[in-house]
């Protein structure tokens, strides 16, 4: 799925801004998914469950979070507390549990 969705004409009309140098428009959707509920709605959807108990994180991606290798460099660290950042609504104490990976992005630890 492309996030940087193009514009409809008259939507780019009144997205339209000046500046010193001229006037533009926006050809694709400006400044994140926050101007697009339902872009952001569909990504939601597509990583997350949303049924009768509320929402759930989806099993496959759950599964290949279990299956990740251990992060051997501070950029892959980084990468994998990043996406558990992702997913803190569903991991209890979460803070207290990453604590220790914190650790690890100190300097001069790895």
């Amino acid at each position: 799925m492309m996030l940087l969705h193009e514009l409809e004409s008259y939507s780019m009309r009144l997205r339209a801004f000046s500046t010193p140098f001229g006037s533009y428009q926006f050809r694709r959707l400006p400044f994140g998914l926050a101007n697009a509920p339902e872009i952001l709605q569909q990504l939601t959807s597509k990583y997350f469950g949303i049924g009768k108990q509320g929402i759930a994180p989806d099993f496959e991606r759950v599964k290949s979070v279990v299956e990740l290798k251990i992060p051997q460099s501070i950029k892959q660290l980084q990468s994998f507390l990043g996406m558990l950042n992702f997913l803190r609504i569903f991991i209890p104490n979460m803070f207290e549990l990453i604590e220790p990976l914190k650790g690890l992005l100190r300097k001069d630890v790895l």
